[in-house]
């Protein structure tokens, strides 16, 4: 587990949301270690590293084999930037994405935006929320209706709840005579950069997710935060939906997942 110091070093630093172990532990039962610049996450043989530094150092292909030589892991998940050349072992899963950000520092949407922004307001009430209950649930089910989602997201979206009550998460919802017609869940725990974590409408009034994406910057501004993270493009839409706002790519995305075969640590010398 990491120690106060290490946590508050961790929130200062962060940048993408693996980087934020309220959101990682909500979601699995995996527990935040630091092995300096970079964060991992272990639950017995399950081993999960992240390969962003926290610091500008970048020793990947020494921290993958260092963590594997020690920890002896069965199951390995490597999030980074790239994925070291050298990288022994068999790949079972394999993503690739980018993830984006909005400079928040003279952030100035263009005008369809704003007029997008300023109709939905007229029709739609924001207030934050303090839990998910089934109003929520029925928007999030009517999302999976529409778009084929994967077998992990529909995992994830059945936690929400667990982590909307952590220290920082904010749920802000679009109400429409006090009817919910979205909402947006962010992240305000880390020191320097905001998180928008997850958005779900039910499309009933446009400009409803532009608006709580509006209303989550603003609160991130009212921290002196400079920078939000945006997530990952997802699908052509979604990144149409983060562009339009000026987005950035701050970094590629890949992760890939193996089963660690005995014969090959032997090679390296370790024992499963």
């Amino acid at each position: 587990m990491l120690t106060d110091e290490e946590m508050s070093y961790v929130l200062e630093r962060a940048y993408i949301p693996e980087h934020l172990p309220s959101y990682m532990t909500s979601f699995s039962n995996l527990e935040p270690f630091l092995e300096s610049p970079c964060l991992y996450y272990l639950r017995g043989d399950d081993l999960r590293i992240i390969g962003y530094p926290l610091e500008e150092k970048d020793n990947l292909e020494d921290l993958v084999e260092r963590l594997v030589r020690r920890i002896k892991p069965r199951y390995l998940t490597l999030i980074a930037p790239r994925i070291p050349e050298s990288y022994p072992y068999r790949i079972e899963e394999e993503e690739r994405d980018e993830y984006y950000y909005l400079n928040l520092e003279g952030l100035r949407p263009n005008k369809k935006v704003r007029n997008m922004v300023r109709r939905a307001s007229r029709e739609l009430k924001v207030v934050e929320g303090n839990k998910v209950t089934r109003e929520h649930g029925r928007i999030v089910k009517d999302l999976i209706g529409r778009k084929e989602i994967s077998d992990m997201h529909r995992e994830m979206f059945s936690k929400l709840g667990s982590y909307v009550r952590r220290e920082g998460v904010i749920l802000l919802e679009a109400r429409k005579d006090g009817k919910l017609v979205a909402f947006t869940v962010g992240d305000l725990s880390a020191r320097n950069c905001s998180f928008y974590m997850f958005s779900f409408s039910s499309r009933e009034v446009p400009g409803a997710s532009d608006l709580l994406l509006h209303e989550l910057i603003e609160r991130s501004k009212e921290l002196g935060i400079k920078r939000m993270n945006l997530g990952l493009g997802v699908d052509e839409g979604v990144r149409r939906f983060k562009l339009k706002w000026g987005a950035h790519i701050l970094a590629p995305f890949r992760m890939v997942f193996s089963v660690l075969d005995p014969e090959i640590l032997n090679l390296f010398g370790i024992k499963l």
